[in-house]
């Protein structure tokens, strides 16, 4: 049932138009609840919801099928909206954006990069429990003195989506955890991406990921180049998606 249900289509309908609406109605109540549940009761009633649009059909001689979530309108949330949403924003690195980050006393971080075929990579994000700003740092040939005091700092609990060695930050690092090692596999032993971690954490519902902005900063290779406003988005939204990871991780399991 994780798939969006299609509303009836096919044969049209024997019955009159009032039939036809209960069968939209139904539809629309199993997808809104399959794609957006709330709760695990949400899932129980979108169950209930979908049995009733079967039952409908069957009456009616309807043919129902499946869609793929990319064929439903307006179900996809990206992680960039849900971050937007949350009031976090991106903010470039500087004197200025590095002083709020200490003066906020964070406990813990959330750190992610992008261009990790380059060490250090091309972008480095950090999030933190104390501010609603994602501080995106671009290294040079250096991660640079107040990122390397960040991933030293003992005190300072430093979250990572897969393990730390993965972003080639160049560096030693202290205090980190895995939280995608924290949060388990999937079903089957499968291995889960962020998208989908922190959307069945935050929402019931993976999130959708623009590969197309994924893949864009691995054919990169100058340092001077300057990320678009939404390649800087899509990256301040996975150090933001990190941290809300290990915000609903049990703590038992993050130790």
């Amino acid at each position: 049932m994780d798939r969006p249900l299609a509303t009836a289509r096919g044969r049209k309908p024997q019955h009159q138009k009032k039939q036809r609406q209960k069968l939209k109605s139904a539809a629309s109540a199993a997808n809104r609840l399959v794609t957006k549940p709330q709760s695990r009761k949400d899932r129980k009633t979108a169950l209930a919801a979908a049995a009733r649009l079967f039952e409908l059909a069957e009456r009616n001689g309807t043919k129902i099928e499946f869609v793929g979530a990319e064929e439903s309108d307006g179900e996809d949330i990206g992680m960039e909206e849900a971050m937007a949403e949350r009031g976090f924003d991106a903010r470039d690195a500087s004197p200025d954006a590095w002083a709020a980050f200490w003066r906020s006393k964070p406990s813990v971080v959330a750190i992610d990069a992008e261009g990790t075929h380059l060490e250090p990579p091309l972008l480095v994000q950090v999030a933190c429990d104390t501010s609603k700003d994602v501080i995106i740092v671009q290294p040079g040939t250096s991660v640079g003195p107040d990122l390397a005091r960040l991933l030293q700092d003992e005190a300072i609990k430093k979250c990572f989506f897969g393990a730390p060695k993965n972003e080639r930050l160049g560096c030693s690092l202290r205090n980190v955890v895995d939280v995608q090692r924290a949060a388990g596999p999937g079903e089957g032993g499968r291995s889960r991406g962020l998208a989908e971690v922190c959307g069945e954490f935050v929402r019931g519902a993976p999130y959708a990921k623009d590969k197309r902005l994924q893949k864009s900063f691995g054919f990169v290779r100058d340092r001077n180049w300057r990320p678009s406003p939404e390649q800087r988005s899509y990256a301040a939204a996975d150090a933001w998606a990190t941290l809300e990871v290990w915000r609903r991780l049990p703590r038992k399991r993050s130790r």
